[in-house]
């Protein structure tokens, strides 16, 4: 069985691939009609790496190597055929939106091919085996995002805030390179899984007067790496700067590219309970980005700037996570903000673009609940007391009750917390936004 999923694993790989080539000899022949090889092989991608999805969680496989020990290995695990399904519905998504988002652009070929390499380079993050490979899929992510976010080369602003990106995630290389160069000079070793199977063994360095274990040394540096990658303090910088791209493509950068920093350092899970170090430094990291950010955000008056400081506040929840030991609570949270950030964009996309059409924007109800100022009324403290203290708290404490008196007051404590403030943000906002009872008990019975 192990090689079916194999197979499945490595056909959703050369899909993306596939298309590229597909477009890139057809493009002159078909014209404007070529997304439909992008858009074909997008589907395609979906149903083989939901097959491969199914076949790994149904038959119990645990994780395996293929070709093991080579360049082409392969180490596939529960979260490389989680990543590789969620990206491909992304990419099937903005896929399909791009169809006519681009329709008016020049380069409508060159965007598909970048965006179906785009792809390919994700995946093969997710599956490779090969550290050397790994490196290369990680540099290689930063080169096809510039010549994506610079699609339209001809606005000088356009070039020069892309080099911002491409030099942010060049840096974000050199920490990974010199993990590599420790993982082999110490381990003897370029294979994914037999490193993290002989991570424990206790080789020392002497650095600044004090011996410090080489797993600590790697940890730290794969983890600075992840961080630059995911917009962290203090390189959040390049995020904000890469909204002159393709609306599309900045849908698929905050569902997918920035949240690569987590999924890196989920890959080399392991390593860290040897390298508790390189916690310590996304706990501390994380906490600083998730407040900047979120403080940030809420001064942008531009939507699209609103929503990319946003992300960076999310890439800081999801380094505390990871800090705290959360590393599956990490993953959950990298995909629910892939979805609903990838949403928002495409949604701020449509009113740019029936901006760029109509000077005036004909009022719709999404927009007028997005941008126009509600009416609130002016909460007595019997309102304060049940729709942000007693409802939400009471919804936390009956879920997760049960694993704080197991677990005493263990990491289970966040759950709860975050349960509180999630929930009495978003009962106290919907009842005091006058959308009626039914709307918020709906979302009442969601947070249950």
């Amino acid at each position: 069985m192990d090689n079916y999923i194999v197979y499945f694993v490595i056909s959703a790989f050369l899909a993306p691939l596939l298309s590229a080539f597909g477009v890139l000899s057809s493009f002159k022949k078909l014209g404007v009609n070529i997304y439909k090889i992008s858009t074909g092989f997008a589907y395609l991608s979906v149903f083989i790496s939901f097959v491969s999805l199914y076949l790994f969680f149904a038959t119990d496989t645990g994780s395996f190597s293929f070709f093991q020990n080579s360049l082409f290995s392969l180490y596939i695990t529960p979260l490389s055929v989680v990543m590789t399904f969620f990206v491909s519905l992304v990419s099937l998504v903005i896929h399909l939106y791009s169809i006519r988002y681009m329709y008016d652009e020049e380069g409508y070929a060159r965007y598909f091919i970048l965006l179906d390499l785009m792809i390919l380079v994700i995946f093969g993050l997710a599956i490779v085996g090969n550290i050397i490979v790994l490196a290369a899929f990680w540099h290689m992510m930063g080169v096809v995002l510039y010549f994506l976010l610079v699609h339209n080369f001809k606005k000088k602003q356009t070039c020069k805030y892309g080099f911002y990106t491409l030099f942010t995630h060049l840096l974000s290389d050199i920490p990974l390179l010199v993990a590599v160069y420790l993982i082999y000079n110490f381990y003897k070793t370029t294979d994914l899984k037999d490193f993290l199977g002989m991570v424990s063994n206790s080789h020392q360095i002497f650095f600044s007067g004090t011996h410090i274990t080489v797993a600590s040394v790697i940890a730290i540096f794969i983890m600075i790496s992840a961080i630059i990658k995911s917009a962290g303090f203090p390189f959040h910088i390049w995020l904000p700067f890469t909204l002159e791209g393709p609306n599309p493509i900045s849908a698929l950068m905050h569902a997918g590219i920035v949240n690569a920093g987590a999924f890196i350092a989920n890959r080399f899970a392991p390593l860290f309970i040897h390298g508790v170090e390189a916690l310590h430094v996304a706990l501390i990291i994380g906490f600083i980005t998730a407040i900047l950010g979120s403080a940030l955000m809420l001064m942008q008056n531009d939507i699209k700037k609103a929503l990319a400081y946003s992300t960076v506040g999310q890439m800081g929840y999801m380094m505390l996570e990871i800090g705290s030991g959360a590393f599956a609570l990490a993953i959950y949270h990298m995909m629910v903000h892939g979805i609903f950030k990838a949403s928002l964009f495409l949604g701020s996309g449509g009113i740019i673009h029936e901006a760029r059409n109509e000077p005036n924007i004909s009022k719709q109800s999404v927009f007028d609940f997005i941008f126009l100022k509600l009416k609130y009324k002016n909460p007595s403290i019997f309102e304060y007391l049940i729709f942000v203290l007693i409802i939400p708290m009471s919804v936390a404490f009956l879920i997760f009750s049960p694993l704080i008196k197991e677990n005493s007051f263990d990491s289970t404590m966040i759950f709860y917390l975050f349960a509180w403030v999630s929930g009495s943000q978003v009962v106290y906002t919907m009842y005091h936004s006058g959308k009626g009872l039914k709307l918020f008990f709906s979302l009442l019975l969601v947070l249950l």
